[in-house]
């Protein structure tokens, strides 16, 4: 029966399409470029202020778009619990001067991230547009932390 049906053309060559398109769905995603690590929140004011790391993991510098080196451009998601969807939190920031900054390979940069009391006993995200030239027109990878509970 397998010899009949592999021997009309048009289904082995469905076989091989079928075969090629789960074989590279297979394949092994490069690591991000960079990493983002959270620490255990600090209390401000009514907000929460989370010190942040970006690490370059890479054998390449990375961009990213800043308006001073330690205050990276971030967005941050919040969600209930594991199986929910993330919410966009980001607040705006000035980009007054703001421009690319080169992270060397190894090299991190670190900083702190402001989340609203109010979303205590959710869980946070942060992510940052990492750029492999200095050049804001390079397509952006965007890099996230883990996610971590908001205490």
């Amino acid at each position: 029966m397998a010899r009949r049906f592999l021997a009309c053309p048009e289904m082995k060559a469905l076989c091989i399409a079928l075969f090629a398109a789960f074989a590279s769905s297979c394949a092994i995603a490069a690591p991000p470029p960079a990493s983002i690590t959270l620490s255990t929140a600090k209390r401000s004011d009514g907000s929460l202020l989370f010190p942040a790391r970006l690490t370059n993991a890479s054998n390449q510098p990375v961009w990213y778009y800043a308006q001073f080196p330690e205050l990276p451009f971030y967005s941050t998601f919040v969600r209930a619990s594991d199986d929910a969807h993330w919410i966009n939190r980001t607040q705006p920031m000035c980009g007054l001067g703001a421009g690319s900054h080169r992270l060397a390979p190894g090299a991190s940069v670190s900083f702190r991230v402001w989340v609203s009391s109010s979303d205590a006993g959710n869980q946070l995200r942060v992510e940052i547009p990492i750029y492999n030239a200095a050049n804001s027109k390079a397509k952006a990878q965007p890099v996230n932390s883990a996610a971590t509970p908001i205490k």
